[in-house]
């Protein structure tokens, strides 16, 4: 009997389960600061409003809807738990917990362990870009008996562009599973579109490069993360740069073109990850790509079916145009955008981005 308690347990150990199935999640999580002061970064929006220095500097700021939300916002510990509870809240909304989940638009390590505890996982790596305002991506994850980090690195974007304007580092992270397979992630949040497009096609370039190495390497390849990239692109830092000439592939795309998924599930899905209200434009912000070789049928692979923009109900709002050429329009079911003055739960929001989420798993 003892034998047979024994084998079950082996049988249904978590290490086990979670190598032949796990779910990767990539969040934009809006802005989330700690409350201290980092130093030679301009983070004073997400200061309390008594820290010293702090009301001078908002002063300072030139565009007028930049500095009404430095005066205005009193980011204090209270409100970063009220933050931390929102985001857990979306989170847990999923239908498997995450094995892996890409966080962009975070602040620092301080921060991101916040985050890892609130969610319950023990793991973390989180990069250290030359942003001004401090903005970094980071990985959470949960190691394994048969799920190893096994190195991070990260990649600067290197350009004349990025001498006066530094953007956040591309990070990297590697895994050894069943100790024998490599798989990598690297976690993106690429140059807004404040930015030329020259800036995010240095990006692309600098992680279809590296792709390309891990990838003769025999490394299942993750990129994940805010692309910050838009159809209206010229040239196309996708199709013209990460994706041509590659075999890589963008999760969405071989989704809506799997003709064995059901078109009532395509047509769930929301027109894009971030609402652009000015233009009254859906975009795809937000991004999952893989290499050939997590969609080739054999040993790990994409459910393509699993894929989503997770926009559960909660987590999204209505667009009410009050004036201009849409007024009187509404947009229903966009991202209900995170309200960094208000304490209460009600009002918070959750993100300015949806999430996205897909499954691989072992044939």
């Amino acid at each position: 009997m003892r034998l047979v308690v024994l084998l079950l347990a082996l049988c249904f150990s978590p290490s086990i389960l979670a190598l032949e199935k796990f779910t990767v999640l990539s969040y934009n999580v809006e802005n989330f600061f700690d409350t201290s002061k980092d130093e030679g970064k301009n983070d004073w929006t997400f200061l309390p409003s008594e820290f010293k220095g702090k009301k001078a500097e908002c002063e300072k700021i030139g565009y007028w809807r930049y500095k009404e939300a430095c005066q205005q916002i009193d980011w204090t510990d209270e409100k970063v738990d009220l933050k931390l509870t929102q985001i857990k809240k979306y989170v847990e909304s999923l239908k498997t917990k995450p094995q892996f989940i890409g966080l962009s638009e975070i602040e620092n390590e301080a921060i991101v362990a916040k985050i890892a505890k609130s969610l319950g996982y023990s793991k973390f790596v989180v990069s250290k870009s030359p942003d001004r305002r401090g903005i970094d991506v980071a990985l959470l994850f949960n190691e394994l008996d048969d799920l190893k980090m096994t190195s991070m690195r990260e990649h600067v974007l290197k350009d004349k562009y990025f001498v006066k304007k530094p953007t956040r580092n591309i990070l990297e992270v590697s895994f050894l599973l069943n100790k024998k397979e490599k798989l990598t992630f690297f976690v993106n949040h690429w140059p807004s579109l404040g930015n030329p497009t020259e800036a995010r096609i240095v990006a692309a370039s600098s992680l279809k490069k590296r792709m390309q190495a891990l990838n003769k390497k025999g490394h299942h390849l993750i990129a994940l993360g805010d692309f910050n990239t838009i159809p209206e692109n010229n040239p196309r830092p996708f199709e013209d740069v990460l994706l041509k000439n590659t075999g890589f592939s963008d999760v969405h795309d071989l989704f809506m073109s799997d003709r064995n998924i059901a078109k009532a599930l395509k047509k769930e899905m929301p027109l894009g990850t971030y609402f652009y209200a000015p233009k009254m434009s859906w975009n795809r912000l937000d991004r999952i790509i893989i290499n050939k070789r997590l969609n080739d049928g054999k040993k790990l692979e994409l459910v393509k079916k699993s894929y989503s923009i997770h926009n559960p109900n909660f987590s999204t709002t209505d667009h009410r145009y009050e004036k201009g050429a849409n007024k009187g329009s509404i947009i229903k079911g966009v991202p209900a955008a995170y309200d960094h003055k208000t304490n209460s739960r009600r009002k918070a929001g959750y993100s300015d981005h949806f999430g996205v989420v897909v499954e691989f798993s072992y044939l």
